[in-house]
């Protein structure tokens, strides 16, 4: 447990934002809601921002709307965070280079969230990294389709992307997958909560579109419940460069 004098700590060096360059938090619920009431301000020279709700809690936290990072390089938020696609972090933080958004729960309404999240993404041309997992059960928006008044999705280019990450819907990954190009691309790891065959185009053109995703060896591994595939650039290597 978090002390009061430890909380009272943290709340203190949260009043002086201008002096914040690092920021984990990975606190009791009760200590969270505190701090991040108290980040809404801009922090001018915050580079890193981990925030984790413990394990356990259904409950779904949100930053600030008024929170701003303009040198903000790493963003993770890990455990039922409602996806801020509306704050101003994503149009100021634009040196991002890590982006990690783990269970995010995103809006009802899919085609029109994930055009918004292509047009912040869109502007974080410094992006290497990029973890996208949806916490949120697939809904008739993700599958119906797209009304006439929304705008068609944008193409976006990520000139330094080298890992993609991704867990949720393959109706998800269908949206996002045709609209991203990374041509430096040298890692993809997928989880899809449902079936896969429909996404094999999708995941193909993912693979073609770089000159860095090849494999010489790859396995493939038959579970109860579930395939997995890791493909390896050449035999020595330790590390995958293609997970499903």
């Amino acid at each position: 447990m978090m002390g009061m004098k430890d909380e009272h700590g943290v709340l203190l060096a949260l009043q002086h934002c201008y002096c914040v360059r690092r920021m984990r938090l990975h606190v009791p619920l009760q200590s969270l809601r505190k701090f991040i009431a108290a980040m809404g301000k801009e922090f001018p020279i915050l580079e890193f921002l981990y925030v984790a709700l413990p394990k356990g809690h259904n409950t779904t936290l949100i930053l600030p709307e008024t929170f701003q990072g303009p040198h903000l390089c790493h963003l993770a938020l890990i455990q039922h965070f409602n996806f801020p696609i509306g704050s101003p972090i994503f149009v100021t933080a634009t040196s991002l280079v890590t982006l990690a958004l783990d269970s995010v729960t995103v809006h009802p309404s899919i085609h029109s969230h994930f055009h918004k999240f292509l047009q912040r993404l869109s502007l974080m041309s410094q992006l290497r990294k990029l973890k996208l997992i949806f916490h949120t059960p697939l809904t008739g928006d993700d599958t119906e389709e797209r009304p006439s008044h929304v705008p068609t999705m944008i193409h976006v280019t990520l000139p330094k992307l080298q890992w993609l990450g991704f867990k949720g819907t393959s109706a998800r990954m269908e949206k996002l997958l045709p609209c991203i190009t990374a041509p430096l691309l040298v890692k993809l790891d997928v989880i899809f909560d449902d079936g896969l065959p429909s996404l094999v185009p999708y995941l193909l053109h993912a693979i073609s579109s770089t000159g860095n995703l090849r494999f010489s060896k790859a396995y493939v591994g038959f579970h109860e419940e579930h395939v997995d595939v890791t493909a390896y650039c050449n035999k020595k290597a330790k590390t995958y460069t293609l997970g499903i």
